[in-house]
């Protein structure tokens, strides 16, 4: 019962804490102006990443205004993966799938990057008996690693248009919150 009533007060709260939504007037917002501007000019990665990070980003920003870009975006990624369970007879049975690189935000009038992220994601998968479902498995962590790198690009490109430092992501616990997410009442748990 207390969770419930504390997110409320928390949500009514933050507009007098000088909390703005992101996208706060949708479509005609100054970041959704912004993020029009930008064109994608180049992917770096095997053709599949390639493939998988350009139609998500072409589908999380907003169409382009007309006439010319004022920004381009550079995309650079590379894949790897490593097996985290191996099995007594050396046989690999999980691998977690990372997509590592970086993008730039390079102004076209000047020439000049005006922003660059390091970005990551980390998906994982099953090795099981059957290599099609292995493969599978294989293709949708691939495709899971580049939404979330897509969803983070554009989320961090829109933190910079808006004028908020990128690295806003990490958000702080509130005091009343453990780091493990349990509410401290002030005495601690069993057995401590």
């Amino acid at each position: 019962m207390l969770r419930p009533l504390l997110a409320a007060a928390l949500l009514i709260s933050l507009p007098a804490c000088g909390f703005t939504p992101l996208y706060s007037t949708g479509g005609d917002s100054a970041v959704a102006e912004g993020l029009r501007s930008v064109e994608i000019a180049g992917i770096e990665a095997n053709p599949e990443i390639q493939r998988l990070v350009g139609r998500e980003l072409r589908d999380l920003l907003p169409e382009p205004a007309g006439g010319a870009p004022r920004y381009e975006l550079l995309v650079s990624l590379e894949d790897r993966r490593a097996a985290t369970v191996v099995r007594r007879s050396a046989a690999t049975t999980r691998f977690d799938y990372t997509l590592f690189g970086s993008y730039r935000l390079r102004d076209t009038e000047t020439g000049k990057i005006v922003h660059r992220q390091s970005i990551s994601a980390m998906t994982s998968y099953g090795v099981v008996s059957s290599q099609y479902a292995s493969l599978v498995g294989r293709e949708d962590a691939a495709r899971r690693a580049a939404v979330e790198i897509a969803r983070r690009i554009e989320t961090d490109m829109a933190l910079y248009l808006a004028g908020r430092p990128p690295e806003a992501n990490e958000v702080e616990l509130p005091d009343i919150l453990d780091v493990d997410g349990r509410f401290d009442t002030g005495t601690p748990p069993q057995g401590q």
